[in-house]
């Protein structure tokens, strides 16, 4: 199935209505979500500027996704530490890149942070990624305290 904007937004609202807006705890997609979330991200990655707008423009005051997203980012570091695969670390940027710091930036850099280390602890070297991410993921990263006080 070629996944299209019109199901990307469709699913935003979907997701949207059932999920909890909790700012105080960050909860990956369920079961019955995650693949959603994988073909959101993906299509992200490949979509125009004007379709990633939409997308910004979709998730305006949707706390509950932007919720599910940050949780994502948290989710795909421990997966990136269980398999040592790539997927992980690329699908956790781009979770954050959609979710674009807009609930609180202390936990965005958290949850960045986690994926940096997770993407060390595979023996995969976050900065080229990190650096080359763009959208709301800083190119420096790697010279954030957040960072520099893990290591």
């Amino acid at each position: 199935m070629k996944i299209s904007l019109e199901y990307i937004i469709l699913g935003i609202s979907e997701i949207e209505e059932k999920t909890k807006n909790s700012a105080m705890v960050y909860c990956a997609p369920g079961k019955n979500d995650i693949d959603f979330f994988l073909e959101m991200c993906e299509f992200f990655e490949k979509s125009t500027d004007s379709e990633r707008q939409k997308i910004f423009e979709t998730l305006k005051c949707k706390n509950g996704m932007l919720n599910r997203l940050l949780g994502l980012v948290f989710e795909s570091a421990e997966n990136l530490k269980k398999t040592g695969d790539v997927f992980w670390l690329q699908t956790g940027l781009t979770a954050a890149k959609i979710q674009g710091d807009r609930l609180d930036s202390r936990d965005y850099l958290l949850a960045l942070t986690e994926l940096y280390f997770a993407s060390k602890e595979a023996g995969i070297d976050p900065d080229h990624f990190f650096e080359n991410a763009k959208g709301s993921i800083p190119s420096n990263f790697k010279d954030y305290a957040v960072v520099k006080n893990r290591i």
